[in-house]
């Protein structure tokens, strides 16, 4: 993701990103459907302050 943000010309010094894996699952990785809906890449933005956008 950060690669693909930086080649539509995102600066990648504005970009961070971190690897949760099983720290915080959204379904049980006990089915093959739950470990599908924890593969998953969630988008947080901040302003230049860290200021986190509210969710909608």
């Amino acid at each position: 993701m950060q690669q693909a943000l930086v080649s539509r010309g995102v600066a990648a010094d504005r970009i961070t990103t971190r690897g949760y894996g099983k720290a915080f699952p959204v379904a049980d990785n006990g089915s093959p459907e739950g470990r599908a809906m924890n593969r998953r890449v969630e988008i947080v933005i901040a302003d230049e302050n860290g200021n986190l956008r509210s969710r909608r």
